[in-house]
């Protein structure tokens, strides 16, 4: 299937409500299986090819309704996760994993967030996706800022300020080390937090 037209398809999930099935083929395995989109508005069954692209583009799509609406953001996370642990797709079930924490995050699900960090950075460090390693440690840090653990949230701030300064990315690492000023400042570690701003 063409990507655009691919793409197109997912943009419909967004205003309508859609339910996953997968065709019943007592011939097939599993992996050869089609796997369909019922589209509400059609009336009709959409066939997704299973494969790598599809799950990026379920999660290009989630990623782009992230702030507008949470709802299909988060569909579109869950059948990204699923396709890719069918398919086998690592890099795509950790950033539907990742995803899915952000989500969690947004409604306050701090455990269920933290769940799907944690299986995101274990395969983002398997895979050596050092960009991805940071960015995480960056997200596990606001779970603990949001549960008033400001020690363990200023572990995973400096994990993550070392690990872009690792990967040569100085302007991520300076970020970081800001927002661990900030969190020093906000608990009265004044001497701490001058400490990261003049970094």
């Amino acid at each position: 299937m063409n990507k655009a037209i691919y793409i197109s398809l997912l943009f419909v999930l967004s205003s309508i409500c859609s339910v996953t099935i997968e065709a019943k083929q007592s011939t097939n395995t599993d992996q050869d299986r089609p796997y369909f989109i019922l589209d509400n508005t059609r009336g009709e069954f959409r066939e997704v090819s299973r494969t790598p692209e599809s799950v990026d583009s379920l999660l290009a799509l989630g990623l782009q309704l992230r702030d507008t609406d949470g709802r299909t953001s988060f569909f579109a996370a869950r059948e990204a996760l699923n396709l890719a642990h069918e398919i086998g797709y690592e890099a795509g079930y950790a950033r539907a994993n990742n995803l899915i924490g952000i989500k969690y995050l947004d409604f306050a699900k701090y455990e269920q967030a933290m769940h799907h960090y944690l299986i995101a950075i274990e395969i983002e460090e398997k895979l050596e996706n050092f960009d991805a390693v940071a960015q995480l440690q960056s997200n596990i840090a606001i779970v603990f800022l949001e549960q008033g653990e400001f020690d363990r949230a200023n572990e995973y701030m400096v994990l993550s300020m070392e690990t872009w300064e690792n990967i040569g990315r100085i302007n991520e690492a300076i970020t970081t080390a800001n927002n661990i000023g900030v969190a020093h400042r906000r608990q009265g570690r004044y001497n701490d937090a001058l400490t990261f701003f003049i970094k």
